[in-house]
């Protein structure tokens, strides 16, 4: 899994916030009590020495190793006890890691391949700040008692029983274009999130867009020196509100198409939540848009009608 730099830094940083914490701890219980530093250089002298037994005909490694381990055993609680009667804690020199686990690395192996909770749980919280996905919206708090009628109690729980299936079989779900058109309160965004959260718990990268904010930072990017997203990059593309972004000649359709093409060519998932109709969007956007969007082969396209109800509020 790819770990971003910012964190590869923000590791390294704490690891060595912790080293250097130690040193100053060292120096601080040297100066004051000079018996330690003896203890201690006694103690790597000791350790050194291991290497020499080893070369002794007449001792085993073990018995060699056993010898030292006795004699580190003793020389700890000499310095244990200093420590304790000048009304400091025992394992004041040691290094104090904010994870215990992974000694800040992010990593319980030396070959570093089996990841720390620690960093499994930062990677998940780096992803949900830089997604854009609303916070509180989750499969867990979708309610469908905000619905008064019955009708409308059936269609949401039946996209629920879909969406959540959706969710859960990222990232190679069937097809793997998800479509919710419908008028604006009846929970189309709201969807969009939870399916956007679950894909960040199953470690995904996730990205959630307005159709607007898209073009508009196409647009950016033409003024300025400003990079564009790479939106095709993402494991999984929600695309909210589709409709509201500028037609702009020759820059909205293409660069849509160009996404959706790329991604669908990809294998990725993307989900999009419009207002508009399937006639609207027929007219709106050119076939080429328009046949990704209601295609058997690469989208479910989900119609929604009822009452303005913002689901969850």
């Amino acid at each position: 899994m790819l770990i971003p730099d910012e964190l590869k830094i923000e590791f390294d940083r704490k690891r060595r916030a912790s080293e250097d914490e130690q040193q100053r701890r060292k120096e601080e219980v040297y100066a004051k009590i000079p018996e330690i530093e003896d203890i201690d250089s006694k103690m790597r002298m000791t350790a050194f020495s291991l290497g020499e037994l080893a070369f002794n005909k007449d001792i085993s490694i073990e018995t060699a190793r056993e010898k030292v381990d006795v004699e580190l055993k003793r020389l700890k609680e000499q310095k244990e006890a200093h420590l304790l009667s000048h009304g400091l804690p025992a394992d004041y020199l040691e290094i104090h890691y904010s994870c215990p686990v992974c000694h800040d690395t992010g990593y319980i192996d030396v070959s570093r391949t089996v990841m720390c909770k620690c960093l499994k749980s930062r990677m998940l919280e780096f992803r949900y700040a830089t997604s854009n996905i609303e916070n509180g919206e989750y499969f867990s708090t979708f309610d469908l008692s905000v619905f008064k009628d019955e009708k409308s109690k059936r269609v949401m729980s039946k996209l629920y029983d879909y969406a959540i299936n959706y969710a859960n079989t990222l990232p190679a779900p069937t097809p793997i274009n998800l479509i919710l058109s419908g008028p604006t309160g009846i929970g189309k965004s709201f969807v969009l999130n939870c399916i956007a959260h679950r894909a960040l718990e199953r470690g995904l990268n996730v990205h959630k867009v307005t159709a607007y904010n898209l073009i508009d930072s196409v647009l950016r990017s033409m003024k300025s020196s400003e990079p564009t997203p790479d939106y095709a990059s993402y494991d999984f593309l929600a695309i909210d509100d589709l409709g509201s972004e500028p037609m702009i000649k020759n820059i909205t359709i293409e660069r849509l198409f160009a996404i959706i093409n790329e991604r669908e060519s990809l294998n990725k998932p993307t989900a999009i939540a419009t207002n508009l109709s399937l006639s609207d969007l027929a007219v709106r956007y050119e076939e080429r848009i328009f046949s990704r969007l209601v295609s058997k082969k690469y989208s479910k396209f989900i119609v929604l009608d009822g009452n303005d109800i913002r689901l969850g509020k």
